[in-house]
């Protein structure tokens, strides 16, 4: 199992006084083998050593079905005009987010990654906010086939395509038919599952407690049965998604100037926050192995986003903690019994 730990790479992102060579040997000794990257391939950040690099995400282009689809006029009203708009996606067509998709695809190949990571979800800044969908899981899974078998079109296999789950509409991982269905249709012979235990998660609201939350998502893998042996990689963190209320939330204040837009009204902001709550943090439970045991991922990814106090350094060692110590726990198990057996 290769283990690794999801950085994003861009000007915004990940900032550190120490070069990559220094955090690879701090990995190394905390047991992993590198890094998964998310990169901004438009920015300038000092390279990763070839070696350090496990895995590699597309990035996550916001509300590119829009793009895909041609509706400009959304697109126009989302991104605060058509300057915005012509930053991100160009001219808003089709071909503008499929070269976006073949400039990563190009430097993920580049970096002989073992697996790619695809995530099959869309949504705008106001979807994101109100929780307010508009558009089906359906319309996002055909438009992602689509586009993954543009982009994949007489390329080399040498690779393994994983589809990374959402809580935005598309692949979310809740739903077994929908999960074949979308497996089925690209036209790779290497696909599988990057399944995100936190986004995971984040579909079922109001988990008291980490038990409760591995039992979840148990009960999603057994619903999925045979299809759980596409699981190739688990993005591994927990979400917090109980234990606040409104009494608890501040509005955000704005500075005169500062863009809002008619829909972002006190009960959206306070729905804002409320997700802000929600973060990719920590497993402490020793519990947590046995998803690991379960699922027997091929590629293992600490994945932290929005920690709190917690560097994700201190995330890592805290995580890497409550595994060692679930397989220590399973480890004196049998003995355990056998003691008690004979004491009776």
């Amino acid at each position: 199992m290769i283990q690794s730990l999801s950085v994003t790479v861009s000007d915004y992102h990940f900032h550190t006084d120490e070069h990559w060579g220094q955090l690879g040997n701090t990995l190394l000794e905390q047991g992993l083998d590198g890094f998964e990257i998310l990169a901004d391939i438009q920015e300038t950040w000092e390279p990763i050593p070839p070696a350090l690099v496990k895995g590699y995400q597309f990035r996550n282009h916001l509300d590119w079905f829009d793009c895909y689809k041609g509706n400009k006029e959304t697109l126009i009203w989302n991104f605060i005009g058509r300057g915005e708009a012509a930053d991100y996606f160009g001219n808003g067509s089709a071909e503008d987010i499929l070269n976006a998709y073949r400039q990563d695809l190009e430097y993920g190949l580049s970096l002989k990654t073992p697996y790619i990571v695809f995530d099959v979800a869309n949504a705008d800044e106001q979807e994101v906010s109100t929780f307010e969908w508009k558009h089906s899981d359906h319309q996002i899974m055909d438009a992602a086939i689509e586009i993954l078998n543009i982009l994949l079109k007489g390329v080399e296999p040498n690779f393994y395509l994983l589809l990374g789950n959402s809580s935005w509409p598309g692949f979310t991982f809740t739903d077994p038919q929908k999960t074949e269905y979308l497996l089925s249709r690209i036209n790779y012979p290497k696909v599988g599952i990057m399944l995100d235990t936190a986004r995971l998660l984040s579909i079922k609201w109001h988990t008291k407690n980490q038990s409760e939350a591995i039992r979840y998502i148990n009960s999603v893998l057994d619903a999925h049965g045979e299809l759980c042996k596409s699981i190739m990689g688990l993005h591994f963190s927990y979400l917090p998604t109980s234990g606040w209320t409104e009494s608890q939330l501040r509005i955000p204040e704005y500075r005169p100037g500062d863009y809002r837009p008619a829909w972002l009204t006190p009960e959206v902001l306070l729905k804002v926050q409320a997700r802000k709550v929600g973060r990719h943090s920590c497993w402490t439970n020793p519990e947590c192995i046995s998803l690991i045991e379960r699922i027997e991922p091929q590629y293992l990814v600490h994945t932290f986003h929005d920690n709190g106090n917690l560097t994700q350094m201190g995330a890592l060692t805290r995580q890497l903690k409550a595994i060692r110590r679930g397989r220590d726990m399973k480890a004196i198990e049998p003995s355990t019994r056998i003691a008690t057996d004979n004491a009776k």
